[in-house]
């Protein structure tokens, strides 16, 4: 876990954070720039604008404008490719803006003022129309611009509003006994001369697709957690300064004073650990937070962001089986969940819980396909000589999970399974998967259970194997197989219950068959149309 440094600027005096694109923006000289671009949009035409101070600014890439406070009262809307402004004025102080990112909805920019919350349509010619109003007293709010859930936060109260339906509407109001700390929001960052860390935090967050609410009360040790239908859980932790992050599904704490992060997963066991810190990545209070991912250095003046290692992670998971889980609901740690997995068995661990877990496609792991857990865990270890018993356990677990879920077993699954009871010399579970019908029936594994009894290995795979062949139907191949073995009254058998127009019956003529049975054969072909 380390903050990476994304870019860097020098004499600046306007910058600006956009959190839907994850991207600095800056006005300088009259230009607009945008972190990553490799060009500029020239604002000369409004040079009177942005050489004024810019309280807050925001960039609406899709619609082509920017819209910048430069009073408290007063918003600016620019056209970036045609030269055309206008002005959306309001009646209470402006605490902050943002343009919708859902295209499928009403209005375009939402105002929020201490004293309101309101919705604007905003025209091609950047004409500007009222839709929707609300009356609120507020302090501060956040919003996730992926989702439309908004939070306005009073001195006693959190009001939860989704705005991304067809009218936005109230989810939840959930009440406070505390004011709280601000975060930047899209204000100006330069405005900012070191970041305030405080006791206390709210934020809203997207947790494994679900909107929820993070009270952290650090100065207690407590962190609430409100769902956006009002359901709370709580969890204690160490006092102190904190930082909040939400990063893959992980609730992240960074506490500065003990210098060590706690990783929450509410959907893994145990839910939450620890990281400790101190000598390697130190947690520098000094960064204002922009989002999950995102750091500004106010003082070097860099664009910072966060990378996490989560397979670092290992040691402080108590075991193999509950780090694979954990892994599993991470983004890009496939492979290594799946290597993790091998060598849990090749180790005589079991993994049973996460075998289960796969094939009843618990929610937030991802789809593992037969063919995935073939090729990189059961066949591998089968190639290391593993602990045959610890593999076959494993093998047949997950085959039997895969049927109790009426999942059928790929041809390449069975085979290995029969290779593993062959090599283990378990021919009694070989027997009573295959008169079971747990293995399906396939010409491939009646011809090698048939081949092991050849070489006398498993005594009864002649018989089953024929079986086998006659659920198939392959009643040509059950024959040669028959006739191979010498069998050939129930060959001639066979071909009474099951004629087969055009088989080669000079098969059945051997040099070194008795006179006895010479004598059925051509007793058989004179009666018969063969």
């Amino acid at each position: 876990m380390e903050f990476t440094q994304v870019s860097k600027w020098n004499n600046l005096s306007n910058l600006f954070f956009d959190e839907y694109e994850k991207t600095v923006f800056y006005i300088h000289s009259d230009r607009l720039y945008i972190s990553g671009a490799h060009n500029y949009i020239n604002l000369s035409p409004y040079s009177k604008y942005v050489s004024r101070p810019i309280f807050k600014a925001a960039v609406d890439e899709a619609r082509e404008t920017l819209i910048l406070e430069l009073k408290q009262k007063k918003l600016h809307i620019f056209a970036l490719k045609e030269i055309c402004t206008n002005k959306i004025r309001v009646k209470h102080e402006i605490l902050g803006f943002f343009p919708a990112k859902h295209r499928a909805i009403s209005w375009e920019l939402c105002i929020i003022t201490i004293n309101s919350l309101e919705f604007v349509k905003i025209d091609d010619d950047l004409k500007t129309n009222f839709k929707f109003s609300a009356s609120h007293s507020i302090s501060y709010y956040n919003v996730d611009v992926f989702t439309g859930i908004l939070v306005l936060y009073s001195v006693n109260s959190a009001v939860v509003y989704t705005t991304y339906e067809k009218k936005p509407r109230v989810l939840v109001k959930i009440p406070l006994d505390y004011h709280i700390a601000q975060l930047p929001g899209v204000t100006n960052l330069f405005q900012y001369n070191l970041p305030q860390l405080d006791y206390k935090f709210l934020l809203v967050v997207n947790v494994y697709s679900k909107m929820y609410l993070l009270n952290l009360d650090g100065f207690s040790g407590v962190l609430q957690i409100y769902s956006v239908s009002g359901n709370k859980e709580e969890i204690y932790i160490d006092s102190g300064a904190y930082n909040v992050r939400v990063i893959d599904n992980l609730i992240i704490l960074h506490n500065f004073g003990l210098q060590e992060s706690t990783i929450i997963d509410w959907l893994s066991e145990p839910k939450y650990f620890k990281i400790n810190h101190r000598g390697s990545f130190e947690l520098n209070p000094t960064l204002v937070r922009l989002s999950n991912e995102h750091a500004l250095d106010v003082q070097s003046r860099q664009f910072l962001k966060l990378k996490l290692e989560p397979l670092s992670w290992i040691d402080s998971l108590p075991n193999i089986q509950y780090a694979i889980d954990f892994y599993l609901r991470r983004q890009g740690t496939l492979p290594s969940s799946l290597n993790l997995m091998k060598e849990a068995i090749l180790s005589n661990k079991s993994i049973e819980f996460i075998l289960k877990k796969l094939v009843r496609k618990e929610e937030h792991i991802p789809l593992i396909t037969q063919d995935q857990i073939y090729t990189s865990v059961f066949l591998q270890c089968f190639k290391e000589n593993c602990d045959l018993s610890y593999l076959t356990k494993a093998i047949l677990l997950y085959c039997k999970e895969l049927i109790f879920n009426n999942i059928t077993l790929e041809l390449q699954l069975e085979m290995l399974v029969i290779r593993v009871l062959i090599k283990a010399q378990d021919f009694v579970a070989l027997q009573d998967l295959i008169t079971y019908h747990i293995i399906a029936d396939s010409k491939d594994i009646a011809l090698l259970i048939v081949d092991l009894s050849k070489r006398s290995t498993f005594q009864y795979g002649y018989l089953l194997g024929i079986d086998m062949l006659y659920r198939l139907k392959l009643y040509t191949i059950a024959m040669d197989v028959m006739i191979s073995q010498g069998d050939y009254v129930e060959t001639m058998n066979l071909l009474m219950d099951h004629p087969c127009p055009g088989y080669d019956l000079s098969k059945l003529h051997k040099d070194s068959n008795d006179a006895y049975t010479n004598m059925i054969i051509q007793e058989f072909l004179k009666d018969n149309i063969y």
